[in-house]
């Protein structure tokens, strides 16, 4: 029985027993006690959620069904990225989606990964309510320094609440900070400021044109 992960964590059981507890199976041999267990669990499920709301997204990769409002615009951004692949778009004035045909796909394309760009002079519906995109998006495999990250947020973690002596297989590299103490601070996110340096180059700047958004799966 492995560690009960969510869905969108960026660490697998596996990576957390090998890296952090230098052991196939945390869960197994009694290494952690139930309450310990759930200690674990829980703290890498708030690394990873805290590290998704600082960068703007999942990051993990899933389908995804939003329904966003119009802007009369040539793009629409979603909420994930990298976009992978596209189900379908649809406008409608009613926001009745079912009767809704959808978009032919020649008439748009994924732009870099970041958004969707219509083509044909087309622009979206002014309105709210009005656009519903299904699609998939986000890292088959996450990136090694993103996991990195959520591993040391974890650790960070584990030892609030005491412990984190038991982390064994990242008491090297913590012996190693100890002289910084920057990495052991927290900025603004609730992350190390050593986790934000980390994850920086991830984070979502652009800014969509359509107005809102509501996410239906």
């Amino acid at each position: 029985m492995a560690l009960t992960l969510s869905p969108t964590n960026l660490l697998d059981a596996a990576t957390i027993s090998k890296f952090i507890f230098g052991v196939d199976d945390v869960t197994m041999g009694a290494l952690l006690t139930p309450q310990q267990q759930f200690a674990v669990e829980l703290a890498a499920d708030s690394a990873s959620a805290q590290i998704q709301k600082a960068t703007g997204f999942y990051h993990v990769a899933g389908s995804y069904i939003e329904v966003w409002d119009g802007a009369a615009s040539d793009e629409i951004i979603p909420r994930e990225i990298p976009i992978t692949a596209i189900t379908s778009i649809k406008f409608s004035a009613s926001g009745d989606f079912a009767a809704a045909p959808a978009l032919d796909t020649n008439l748009y394309y994924i732009a870099q990964g970041l958004f969707i760009a219509l083509r044909s002079d087309l622009l979206t519906p002014r309105g709210r309510g009005m656009i519903e995109i299904k699609y998939d998006a986000g890292f088959a495999t996450v990136p090694a320094d993103l996991r990195l990250a959520a591993l040391r947020q974890l650790q960070y973690l584990y030892k609030q609440v005491g412990k984190g002596d038991s982390m064994v297989g990242l008491k090297s590299i913590s012996k190693m900070n100890e002289s910084q103490t920057k990495d052991s601070n927290l900025g603004i996110t609730g992350l190390t400021t050593e986790v934000e340096g980390m994850i920086a180059p991830y984070r979502r700047f652009e800014t969509s044109s359509s107005i809102m958004f509501t996410r239906v799966s």
